[in-house]
């Protein structure tokens, strides 16, 4: 018989397809725990992230003397009742605005009625259409609607109490973790827990200061021009500033949406061109600034992501997906920075 002669290009190309096959059957694995536990997931997720933003300031309330527990409470109670205040006076702004909602609405049909030709024409005769075919299914899912914000609330008061307890009792908590792990990969842990907490932390004061300066720039501005809902504006551009690649553009399209519902077409394209130069200022010189204690991970990457994690977790996968995967990416490169110095 004849023995076939192996070729060593096939000998790698078979070796790292087996290996990528077995990667990405530990992957979709991993993907399919991840959706199957995804309240779990999520909530212990979002409650790490609440530790990593809300650590240093236990840490600077505990250097003022301050117990561990009351420190904890103190931190998260203040994000608690800053977070209701703000939702508060966003409710009032829209029940304030009701009734001049509704001339303004009016009024503004009553400008794409009379055109003729143009965008607005064009908005006129497909944007009813879609409108109707949306409406149709508001009535649908109103039900669903209702049960996913319950969910999300539940949620959220679940990651609430679970950083509150890891607040509280983390350090006692993180040694008991790292005594369980052999004594010559400690410090490694160690180093790759503390660098992910930093990073996570970091991501997220990065992204509340730029949502900050976007919100309250875009409300001015509107402010300025006497448009209603700017304060709703300016908290919902800095709650979707969390959002990445999607976010801005959305609170940019609400913030549009209002200018031509109260002021017409030419406060549209005054307010659009107001987003657009404070998006660019942001992305431009803001951003880069903020983010350079943040992990750096490339816009594809990002994207790609951010679809996926859209399709399993919904809108809590997409605002924490960046930050995990950055945490994850800075936690690898300390633990191996530190196996090297050891080495």
């Amino acid at each position: 018989m004849l023995a076939l002669e192996r070729h060593p290009l096939i000998d790698r190309v078979a070796a790292l397809s087996g290996r990528l096959l077995i990667i990405g059957t530990a992957a979709a694995a991993l993907l399919w725990v991840v959706h199957e536990l995804q309240f779990i997931v999520l909530t212990v997720v979002l409650g790490l992230a609440q530790v990593a933003v809300l650590h240093p300031v236990v840490r600077w309330l505990r250097r003022h003397r301050l117990p561990r527990p009351i420190a904890a409470m103190a931190a998260v109670g203040a994000i608690a009742v800053l977070v209701a205040l703000l939702v508060t006076v966003a409710v009032g702004e829209v029940m304030r605005s009701v009734p001049s909602m509704r001339t303004a609405w009016a009024r503004a049909t009553s400008t794409l009625d009379a055109a003729d030709s143009g965008p607005l024409a064009m908005l006129r005769d497909h944007g009813g259409e879609l409108l109707s075919r949306a409406g149709g299914g508001l009535g649908a899912s109103a039900l669903e609607g209702v049960s996913f914000l319950g969910s999300m609330l539940t949620m959220l008061l679940a990651s609430v109490v679970f950083a509150l307890f890891a607040l509280i009792s983390g350090p006692s908590l993180w040694r008991s973790v790292i005594a369980l792990v052999p004594a010559r990969r400690r410090e490694p842990v160690r180093a790759a827990g503390e660098e992910a907490l930093r990073v996570t932390g970091a991501w997220f004061y990065a992204c509340s200061l730029t949502g900050l300066v976007d919100g309250l720039a875009i409300g001015l501005g509107m402010a300025v021009m006497r448009l209603p809902l700017a304060g709703t504006v300016a908290l919902l551009t800095f709650v979707l500033g969390y959002v990445p690649m999607v976010g801005a553009l959305l609170a940019g399209l609400v913030a549009v949406a209002i200018a031509f519902v109260f002021g017409g077409p030419g406060t549209a394209l005054l307010v659009a061109l107001l987003v657009v130069v404070v998006q660019q200022v942001e992305s431009h010189v803001l951003a880069p600034l903020l983010m350079a204690r943040a992990a750096r991970i490339h816009p594809l990457v990002v994207l790609l992501l951010t679809m996926t994690m859209s399709v399993l977790l919904g809108v809590a996968g997409m605002i924490l997906t960046v930050p995990v995967a950055g945490a994850a990416a800075a936690a690898i490169t300390a633990y191996r920075g530190v196996r090297v110095i050891e080495a």
